[in-house]
């Protein structure tokens, strides 16, 4: 262990005093949740809640977990469902493994992530992490910080026209394709093999990003903006 690591090590030896807090793994890789479980007891007490895949959205509502950590390494479209479902369940998010690119970055914290830790971090970075987050006390680079503002002020400049684009994650714009396609929430989950209620998040949050009151009218913003491509041609 090097000082660094010593130095994590006694300042983070719990994340909280009054009970062990309960954490959920989602990996495919059993190496990864594995050996990060045995690795990341060395600096924060914890139990593991559940283990997920990440191939299916749990059925069932998960109660007494206080994070999630969640591989990067999934498919971008799977996280994002994820995100999204444990934005639903009110449970913080912290995504492993990304890439050191700033707009990436800000596409997982604005489908819903807490934090994130880069590619080949040490699990003492990864530890501190968890316990930031659960102390409300996460901080971003400055890149990201500055990828963060710049969005906001994109969206925010007065006659500046919002676009689909600018104000909607990758998923959601493929949700307001099924929709100005006329799909059903059941017709849109089955295609894009994501929950039914992962869907109504998304149509929820597709309403309030470009100030919308009704489906239809997303339909229709969605055909003024040219988003009109058969949702299923790719696959």
């Amino acid at each position: 262990m090097n000082p660094t690591d010593s130095v994590l090590a006694a300042t983070v030896p719990y994340l909280i005093t009054q009970a062990v807090p309960s954490l959920i793994i989602v990996s495919a890789s059993r190496l990864l949740y594995e050996g990060l479980t045995m690795a990341l007891g060395q600096y924060v007490e914890f139990v593991v809640a559940a283990i997920y895949d990440g191939a299916v959205l749990p059925e069932e509502k998960i109660h007494g977990a206080h994070m999630v950590l969640l591989d990067g390494n999934l498919r971008r479209q799977r996280i994002f469902s994820w995100l999204t479902y444990w934005r639903t369940q009110q449970i913080p998010s912290v995504v492993l493994e990304l890439p050191d690119d700033p707009s990436t970055i800000v596409d997982y914290l604005q489908a819903g992530a807490s934090a994130y830790c880069l590619q080949g971090v040490p699990v003492a970075e990864v530890a501190a992490t968890v316990r930031s987050v659960f102390l409300c006390s996460v901080s971003f680079s400055a890149a990201v910080t500055t990828e963060l503002c710049s969005r906001l002020w994109t969206l925010g400049t007065p006659g500046k026209q919002v676009t689909p684009e600018l104000a909607l994650t990758p998923r959601e714009l493929e949700i307001l394709r099924c929709v100005a396609a006329g799909m059903s929430n059941q017709e849109i989950a089955d295609t894009l093999v994501i929950h039914i209620l992962t869907v109504k998040n998304h149509v929820h949050n597709i309403l309030r990003k470009l100030n919308l009151s009704r489906r239809w009218d997303a339909a229709r913003f969605a055909m003024e903006a040219g988003l009109t491509v058969d949702p299923t041609e790719d696959q």
